[in-house]
């Protein structure tokens, strides 16, 4: 299973436990952090099952265009044993009016081999509820059901009414919602200005900004430390 570093920390372990080899892609920052399609085709080979997508992406914030997307899908639409695992979980958290679309929207011809993750923790602050849910092909939705009894006997009928309030309540606050988290964002990244070692590039999505590593790599404090 192919998966774009920087990566959520758990993807790897999912992958193994699923029995799968991960093959972790490294993307570059003057990329955005962001998967090629050139690197994603060179990843690809006859063992490749999966392709992880993660956008906006946890932990950098980056976010795919439609354009970016379509790169992406016009690859995967060469190679029809690779599946695509699309995680839409920040799908809602986006800033400056940025345009969120997922694989299976952009290509509907990859609709028969994707399967689209998403939940209430991040965009309903409804963490612990622990909440997710998956769409995709009937018999793959139907063995993840099979497994899933098996092993957690399901969530709770609480958290799952609750879910569906959330989802079909009003929307109105999301609006508000993110502006505040916006407001964050860039109120960071104007502090990390004051010292240049540490400025910050402001993301797409997420509560997010990143500054490359090599940026502070072997700096030392007044006092030598």
């Amino acid at each position: 299973m192919i998966i774009p570093s920087p990566y959520w920390v758990s993807y790897p372990d999912i992958v193994l436990l699923a029995g799968a080899e991960p093959v972790v892609v490294e993307t570059k920052v003057e990329d955005g952090f962001k998967l090629t399609p050139e690197a994603l085709e060179k990843a690809i080979t006859p063992k490749t099952k999966w392709f992880i997508f993660n956008s906006p992406s946890n932990p950098t914030g980056s976010a795919y265009t439609r354009d970016e997307i379509k790169a992406l899908t016009d690859v995967l639409l060469k190679h029809e044993r690779v599946w695509v695992l699309s995680d839409d979980i920040y799908e809602h958290l986006v800033y400056d009016g940025f345009d969120f679309t997922t694989p299976a929207q952009v290509e509907p011809k990859l609709k028969d081999r994707t399967l689209t993750l998403n939940g209430v923790s991040k965009a309903y602050s409804m963490t612990g509820w622990r909440i997710g849910y998956a769409g995709g092909p009937a018999e793959l939705i139907k063995a993840i059901g099979k497994l899933q009894s098996q092993s957690t006997s399901n969530p709770c009928s609480i958290s799952q009414w609750a879910a569906v309030e959330a989802l079909r309540g009003p929307q109105d606050f999301l609006k508000d919602w993110v502006k505040s988290f916006q407001e964050r964002r860039e109120w960071w990244c104007r502090c990390s200005t004051r010292r240049p070692a540490l400025a910050v590039r402001p993301r797409k999505a997420r509560s997010t900004s990143t500054r490359p590593a090599r940026a502070v790599s072997g700096r030392r404090r007044r006092r030598g430390k």
